[in-house]
């Protein structure tokens, strides 16, 4: 019954959005942690091309999630409750994920 409820909002443009927010994070943190560990090594030019890396990748998944967000404000298609919020977040990380595991 829920499923058929958030139907709708799976078909959004402010959702797909916020999807592709939740799949840029992953690959900024883990640009973030090789631009930390890149600092040990004492080589400046390869400190700086993986911290630009992650500038790139971090920078536009923040954007998307924050317009993502004003758009389903705007729209008034978040919910209000934190019981439905929650099932909101459970159907985006599935959505995130879910490509992500072999059949």
């Amino acid at each position: 019954m829920r499923q058929k409820k958030a139907l709708p909002l799976r078909h959004t443009r402010a959702y797909r959005l916020l999807v592709w927010a939740f799949r840029c994070h992953p690959v900024a943190l883990v640009l973030g942690g090789l631009t930390m560990m890149s600092t040990l090594v004492d080589v400046p030019a390869l400190t700086a091309a993986l911290a630009g890396c992650t500038a790139a990748v971090m920078l536009p998944g923040v954007v998307l999630a924050l317009t993502g967000m004003i758009m389903l404000y705007a729209g008034g298609l978040m919910p209000q409750d934190l019981t439905r919020r929650q099932a909101m977040t459970g159907m985006l990380w599935r959505d995130v994920v879910k490509p992500l595991k072999r059949p």
